[in-house]
C-alpha cells in the first residue's frame, strides 16, 4: 500500500478543526495523487438519517475538531476501525472532538453494523457521495481538515497518529464555563449569536450587585468572543491573502452575521465589500457560490447526469478553485458510471 501524504499542518486563526475520513468498499491500493491537493476546502456530506446522535448540521462543527470517517458496513479494515474511533471520541469530546463516520447504505445495513460492532461514535447516511468527492481509490482513506474546511492530511486510516489530533486540538477554543446565572448568555454563545451575547455580558459586568464570580466569568466569556471575531477576521485576511476569494467571503460573512452590531461584524462587512471590488477574487467567489448550489444538486442525478454538470461547471469556472473541484468530482462520478 501507497504511504499517505504527509505536511506540516497550518495552523488557521480561528479555531481549529480537523476531519478524519476513513472509506472502506473495495480491496485495491491507496492512491494518494487522487486525492484533493492539501490546504483545498474538503466537502462535508449532505444527510439523510443519523444515527447515535440526536442530530448533524455543518454549523455544529465550527470551532471545533471533527473524525469524519466514510465507511462500508461490508469492510473488515472499518470495522476494525470503530474501537479507535469510539476511543477517541471518549478521550477528547470535552476538548471540542466530535466523531462522525459516514456511509451512503440503507439504515437496516447500518444498524446491523452498530449492533455487531457496538459502535458508541454518531453515524451518518448521506445522500452525497463522498467517496467522489474526496477522490477516493482506496479504502479506508483518511483526511484531515481544519477550521477553515482546508484537508491538512490525506492517507490510509490505520497510518493516522493523533499526534496531530492532538496538536490540533490545542488551538480549539472550547466555549467556557458560565454559572446557571448566566445560562440565556450560554445558549446564545451555543447558537453563535456572539452579538447579542456581548451585549448581555457588558451589561451584566456593569450591572451594581453583580457578584464577583459571576463578573469574573462574564469577562472571561467576553475576552473569548473578542478573541473568537479576531481569529475568524485573521482567517478571512489570511484566505484573501492566498488568493481563495470564497473562503475569505464565506469567513467575513459568518462574522458580519454573528457580530452584527459590533465592530468585528461592521469590519467584516467593510472587508466583503472591499474584496468584491477585486475582479479575480470576486469571480472566485461567485464561483464557489455556484459550486454548493451544484453540490447540492449532485445526488439526485444519475452518475453520468453529474459528471456533465460537473464539467460544464468546470468549464464555465475554468481557473477557480471551484473548478478544480468539479473536475475531480467529475472524476468520481465518471467512475461509477463505468463500474
Amino acid at each position: 500500500m501507497a504511504a499517505p501524504r504527509r505536511c506540516a499542518i497550518r495552523y488557521p486563526a480561528v479555531a481549529a478543526a480537523s476531519v478524519l475520513v476513513a472509506a472502506a468498499t473495495a480491496p485495491f491500493a491507496a492512491s494518494a495523487a487522487e486525492f484533493p491537493p492539501l490546504g483545498e476546502r474538503a466537502p462535508l456530506p449532505r444527510v439523510r438519517e443519523v444515527l447515535n446522535a440526536k442530530s448533524f448540521a455543518p454549523a455544529d462543527l465550527e470551532g471545533k475538531v471533527v473524525l469524519y470517517e466514510v465507511f462500508r458496513t461490508a469492510s473488515e479494515a472499518c470495522r476494525g476501525q470503530v474501537g479507535t474511533l469510539d476511543q477517541l471520541d471518549a478521550k477528547y469530546r470535552e476538548r471540542g472532538l466530535v466523531v462522525v463516520a459516514v456511509t451512503d447504505e440503507g439504515r437496516p445495513l447500518v444498524e446491523r453494523f452498530i449492533r455487531e460492532t457496538g459502535a458508541k461514535h454518531a453515524i451518518l447516511i448521506e445522500e452525497s457521495d463522498s467517496v467522489a468527492a474526496f477522490g477516493v481509490t482506496s479504502f479506508p482513506s483518511t483526511f484531515l481538515i481544519d477550521a477553515d474546511g482546508r484537508l491538512a492530511w490525506a492517507g490510509h486510516g490505520a497510518d493516522f497518529e493523533d499526534r496531530a489530533l492532538r496538536r490540533l486540538l490545542g488551538e480549539v477554543r472550547v466555549l467556557p464555563t458560565l454559572p446557571g446565572s448566566l445560562d440565556s448568555i450560554r445558549r446564545s454563545m451555543e447558537k453563535k449569536e456572539f452579538a447579542a451575547a456581548r451585549r448581555a455580558l457588558e451589561s451584566r459586568i456593569a450591572a451594581e450587585g453583580t457578584p464577583a464570580d459571576e463578573k469574573q466569568a462574564a469577562e472571561k466569556a467576553l475576552r473569548w468572543i473578542d478573541t473568537i471575531a479576531a481569529r475568524m477576521l485573521d482567517g478571512a485576511a489570511d484566505a484573501r491573502r492566498e488568493g481563495d476569494g470564497w473562503t475569505a467571503a464565506h469567513a467575513l460573512r459568518r462574522v458580519a452575521a454573528q457580530f452584527r452590531g459590533l465592530d468585528s461584524g461592521d469590519r467584516a462587512k467593510a472587508g466583503l465589500d472591499d474584496l468584491m471590488k477585486d475582479e479575480a477574487l470576486r469571480r472566485e467567489v461567485e464561483a464557489g457560490d455556484a459550486w454548493e448550489r451544484l453540490e447540492d444538486r449532485l445526488p439526485t442525478l444519475k452518475p453520468e447526469q453529474a459528471a456533465q454538470s460537473c464539467r460544464q461547471f468546470e468549464q464555465k469556472w475554468t481557473g477557480t478553485r471551484a473548478a478544480r473541484r468539479a473536475s475531480r468530482t467529475a472524476e468520481g462520478f465518471e467512475k461509477r458510471g463505468r463500474r
